[in-house]
């Protein structure tokens, strides 16, 4: 049986425009979001991944494959545990 997964992206060139209306925007460019995973300052030129989470919260990742892979794992275990 085959699997399928929905997945909502932003094109890069639109993501300053997204955080703009989100109110992040500013933060970003002070230098003040962090990797979630690795703790790296996150600009423009290294946004991998910004997650908005149901808590009403957002999660940065870097856009290193090392991080965005451990994030993977770690919502796959999640909802592994949730069910």
């Amino acid at each position: 049986m085959k699997r399928t997964k929905e997945i909502n992206a932003i094109l890069k060139d639109d993501i300053p425009k997204v955080l703009k209306s989100l109110g992040k925007l500013d933060r970003l460019k002070e230098g003040l979001i962090y990797c979630c995973q690795c703790g790296i300052t996150i600009g423009i030129d290294n946004i991998g991944l910004f997650i908005l989470k149901k808590t009403g919260g957002i999660e940065y990742v870097c856009n290193r494959i090392e991080c965005i892979e451990d994030y993977n794992l770690t919502l796959e275990k999640e909802n592994n545990e949730s069910r």
